[in-house]
């Protein structure tokens, strides 16, 4: 696998772009990692998350964003629940 930075073609040995955090809300510097965490400990809407993290709080480019995230984490939650009954 490459990625690709300023027409330069950089190798990725042995890791998955699914390893690296992502930035969602770069004026609070909140990655992926921590909506998703914060969603796995018990936060079940954005509010609770920027609540928490205070993600969404400067200029609102990334609400949509973490919106989907956090739509996307409850629903893979959901699914382990149902599969576990």
């Amino acid at each position: 696998m490459r990625i690709i930075i300023n027409n330069i073609t950089y190798p990725i040995r042995d890791h998955s772009l699914d390893s690296l955090p992502m930035y969602i809300c770069l004026c609070r510097a909140v990655t992926d990692r921590q909506i998703r965490q914060s969603v796995e400990n018990g936060a079940e809407s954005f509010r609770d998350v920027r609540d928490e993290l205070d993600v969404g709080t400067c200029c609102g480019r990334c609400v949509p964003d973490a919106r989907i995230l956090i739509d996307e984490t409850l629903a893979k939650i959901a699914a382990k629940l149902s599969v576990a009954a």
